[in-house]
């Protein structure tokens, strides 16, 4: 989210902005608003929450915001989850009751639908189609999007994973992973066995390096970036060629999040989930459940297997073990938790892994 906000901060070059966001000196920040002040302030809220206790520095945001005309909530949904709910009670505490709120989402949940109709007077929906789309189409990613799945089995998914990043080197991708462990893990992976091209590693517990990477990456004419959904929402990055699901995301709406990586204002984008054979009914979910429609690539023939290059590399190095044992356990208890647990059963992964 702070690489979102810092895009943001940009639009607002006619007011006097400032920007909070986690990874900065919290005194700095104080400081420069004593000085510089903000009609605009653009903020995490975990940051923001913050900026409000801090009255011993001489800070006094309560008495600033008084007079606050606008709230804006971007990724609203996300927003109102347990990570965030605290912050955000906090902070309407001392937001002024008298102001227009805007609340932003691409996917509309109940928990949004509920903030509305209980904290929202008068409120007004916009509805934003593509040009050329018409409105009773329910469809929720973009026309210009080529969504597709590949089902393979357990141990030939990474092997097509590298097999199609290996044919795909001049294109920019973000190749998605259930967790911070398997971005470690398979990151690492990917920098021995696809070479000539860029590849970088994001995920949420990079506090402080990840809004350099996401810049550097940003640059790139051609790359990979392995990455959590920590880059699912919110942020934007240049002609991304393709968005590579390699694990699906463990709750449908993010599914629309993450395709939404590319494709992006006008411009052309691919998406490809892989999936296991049991996890195939997972497609049919989506059309219903996400209007989200994919086609079938299938899966290359005669790939090199690579999984003994694997074993090797962790026999090898005690570090690229170590990673490997982390990634397994957490991909293992993150797909535990699924929430499409009828499809996707543990009982029945544990069956199909390879050892």
């Amino acid at each position: 989210m702070g690489c979102f906000v810092e895009l943001n901060q940009r639009l607002f070059s006619c007011c006097s902005q400032i920007l909070w966001i986690g990874g900065r000196n919290p005194g700095e920040d104080v400081e420069r608003f004593k000085q510089q002040g903000g009609n605009i302030i653009v903020a995490t809220p975990g940051r923001l929450e913050d900026m409000f206790r801090r009255k011993a520095e001489g800070l006094d945001l309560a008495s600033c915001v008084r007079s606050l005309d606008v709230l804006v909530l971007d990724e609203a949904d996300r927003l109102l989850d347990m990570g965030f709910e605290a912050s955000i009670n906090t902070i309407l505490e001392f937001l002024p009751k008298q102001r227009r709120t805007g609340l932003f989402s691409a996917t509309q949940t109940q928990e949004v639908e509920n903030l509305v109709r209980a904290g929202l007077r008068n409120p007004v929906r916009v509805s934003v189609k593509e040009k050329g789309v018409a409105a009773s189409s329910a469809q929720k990613t973009p026309s210009r999007l080529e969504n597709y799945y590949m089902v393979c089995k357990a141990d030939e998914k990474f092997n097509q994973l590298v097999h199609f990043l290996r044919n795909h080197k001049q294109e920019k991708h973000l190749v998605f992973f259930s967790t911070c462990a398997c971005v470690e893990y398979y990151g690492k992976a990917l920098e021995v066995l696809v070479k000539g091209v860029k590849i970088m590693c994001i995920h949420g517990k990079m506090k402080y390096k990840r809004n350099k990477i996401f810049m550097e990456f940003r640059k790139l004419q051609s790359g990979i970036l392995v990455c959590t959904d920590v880059m699912a929402r919110g942020i934007d990055i240049p002609e991304v060629n393709w968005v590579l699901q390699y694990d699906p995301p463990s709750n449908a709406s993010a599914f629309v999040h993450r395709c939404g990586r590319t494709a992006r204002i006008g411009h052309g984008g691919s998406a490809l989930v892989f999936l296991l054979p049991m996890e195939e009914s997972y497609i049919n979910f989506l059309a219903i459940n996400q209007k989200c429609p994919l086609q079938e690539m299938k899966p290359q023939r005669n790939t090199a297997d690579l999984l003994p290059k694997l074993k090797s590399m962790a026999l090898a190095d005690r570090a690229v073990f170590e990673k490997g044992m982390k990634a397994f356990v957490s991909y293992v208890q993150a797909y535990a938790k699924h929430e499409c647990n009828l499809i996707f059963r543990l009982k029945a992964l544990l069956e199909v892994l390879p050892c």
